[in-house]
């Protein structure tokens, strides 16, 4: 995969079907860059599904610092509301 300033990869965090953590490694940047101006909104969207041919990687586990949708935290206890 070729990773340049221009098409950096973007990580998102998901879990299975059995509740595990994993981080997909993504080229779907249209995707990925309006959501956290959205969230930032207090407005809870989710990326559409990347294409198979978007994913680099599949890492078991979550890599770095995480962004949570509005809708998670919520779901979590950490909404900010």
């Amino acid at each position: 995969m070729r990773c340049g300033p221009a098409d950096d990869p973007a990580l998102w965090y998901s879990w299975d079907d059995k509740a595990r953590a994993h981080t997909i490694v993504t080229t779907a940047l249209d995707s990925t860059r309006a959501l956290p101006a959205t969230w930032s909104h207090g407005r809870d969207a989710h990326p559409v599904r990347p294409r198979r041919a978007q994913i680099a990687a599949v890492v078991r586990g979550w890599v770095g610092p995480i962004v949570l949708s509005p809708g998670h935290a919520g779901e979590i206890g950490l909404g900010g509301r």
